[in-house]
């Protein structure tokens, strides 16, 4: 839905000082013009959103600007936290092979959050993405470089693209 990607992308550009159509495009899974015009619906509706050309250019907000998008106070949102507790955080929880963080830090920039490794090596991590199903996709190249932990969302969109691929490239050809 138009609005929810429009929601989305500002509190996105809110997260960045500056942002890329291709870097919004990828953050909401769209194309890039698809990202461009939502950058300019923004625009146009009186989100002080601004666009730079060139080497280093982007989207930005005017001076900073944030938005409360919320519409509650903080005890309410004390409340609805407690309500929903810590499960309810469906951030992916996943675990990588050495040597694999800057792979993931160019999928994923800024986006992951390292734990302590593990006696086996590999070091935990979660990753906040626009859905468990788009962290999934941009994993799944890294085959068995990484390992899904949580949420089952993401594990069974995992195992969905590992199956489709299997059908198109696990066939020999003659």
């Amino acid at each position: 839905m138009r609005a929810d990607r429009l929601v989305a992308a500002l509190l996105f550009l809110q997260t960045r000082q500056r942002v890329t159509a291709a870097e919004l495009a990828a953050e909401l899974d769209v194309s890039e013009r698809t990202a461009r015009r939502d950058l300019e619906a923004l625009a146009s509706s009186g989100i002080p959103v601004y666009s730079q050309a060139g080497q280093g250019g982007g989207w930005s907000l005017v001076g900073g600007a944030r938005t409360d998008l919320t519409g509650l106070t903080a005890p309410e949102i004390r409340a609805l936290l407690l309500l929903t507790g810590p499960d309810a955080d469906t951030d992916p929880r996943t675990r990588t092979a050495p040597g694999t963080e800057s792979v993931l830090e160019g999928l994923l920039g800024g986006r992951i959050r390292y734990g302590e490794r593990t006696a086996d090596d590999w070091a935990p991590f979660e990753a906040d993405g626009p859905s468990p199903e788009v962290v999934a996709a941009r994993l799944a190249g890294l085959g068995a470089r990484v390992e899904l932990l949580d949420p089952p969302e993401a594990r069974t969109a995992l195992a969905r693209i590992g199956a489709e691929l299997t059908l198109v490239y696990g066939q020999s050809t003659p």
